[in-house]
């Protein structure tokens, strides 16, 4: 589904343990799926500061604009309602 990467599906089902785990197996932070999404899209979009922190942490691009959505990481913290330490971890 959408080309999706381990990664990707790990933040969908928002299984924390199964993210840092393919993390320090090397698996791509930055992988983007077939509708522009990265994990970092994904983990801004359901709110879930601890994935998005671990993300950002292993150098997820926070600049990064999806293909279709035309946004970047930066701007998901005017959407995360009060939740902008997402973001701010790697932009303060």
């Amino acid at each position: 589904m959408f080309q999706q990467t381990p990664l990707h599906l790990s933040v969908r089902y928002r299984a924390l343990s199964a993210v840092r785990l393919l993390i320090s197996c090397g698996a791509n932070v930055n992988a983007v799926d077939s509708s522009g999404m990265t994990p970092l899209h994904m983990a801004a979009s359901i709110l879930h500061q601890d994935i998005a922190s671990s993300l950002i942490s292993h150098g997820a691009d926070v600049n990064m604009v999806g293909i279709y959505s035309h946004i970047s990481t930066h701007t998901y913290k005017q959407v995360l309602k009060g939740q902008h330490r997402v973001v701010g971890v790697k932009l303060s």
